[in-house]
């Protein structure tokens, strides 16, 4: 049979690690997105903060309405054992 391959090892590893920690998930518009990418920006701040403890996982989608999100809602979860928080945060586009 062989050894396994290296790639096929750690993928096995991360994904059984990363199952085992919490996901703060951040759904919304731009102001979501962006807030992950600007330096000082909310999302990543969080990122920081919750550093090995917990996986921020943005799910910003820029221009996107309250409609839109709600119609992919579905679409944006996390895929992570425990979800310990959950923003949504539409409206901005919505005029």
């Amino acid at each position: 049979r062989g050894p396994r391959p290296l790639v096929a090892l750690m993928a096995v590893s991360v994904g059984a690690w990363v199952a085992q920690r919490p996901a703060l998930l951040l759904i919304g518009d731009s102001l979501t997105q962006e807030g992950g990418t600007l330096a000082g920006g909310w999302a990543a701040l969080l990122a920081a903060h919750y550093s090995r403890r917990a996986d921020v996982v943005n799910r910003g989608l820029a221009g996107y309405t309250t409609r839109w999100g709600l119609e992919v809602l579905d679409r944006l979860w996390a895929p992570h054992g425990e979800t310990a928080l959950t923003t949504m945060w539409f409206g901005a586009n919505d005029a």
